[in-house]
């Protein structure tokens, strides 16, 4: 996904970080260039909470980023799919 994101849209640098292990703030440092360029960052969650609204912010706090808190998933017909799952077993 990071390598699609650089060339689609011609970033200098595209990687990830994770909340175990931690590494949100070191990605963060080298992508940006230690606070030269700007990041976007994009959560890849299932569902928007405390993680995109809480945990990711403070771990990038003081730092240069665009973030709009909205996670990258779900389709919308993730939550019929899991339904659909769901009931197959209750």
């Amino acid at each position: 996904m990071c390598d699609y994101f650089k060339k689609r849209f011609e970033f200098i640098k595209a990687d990830y970080g994770t909340i175990l292990p931690d590494s949100i703030l070191d990605k963060a440092n080298v992508v940006s260039g230690e606070g030269l360029r700007k990041l976007i960052v994009v959560p890849i969650f299932l569902s928007e909470g405390y993680y995109t609204s809480k945990k990711i912010p403070a771990k990038l706090q003081g730092m240069d980023y665009v973030y709009d808190g909205t996670a990258y998933l779900p389709h919308s017909l993730l939550s019929l799919r899991l339904q659909s799952q769901i009931n197959q077993y209750v």
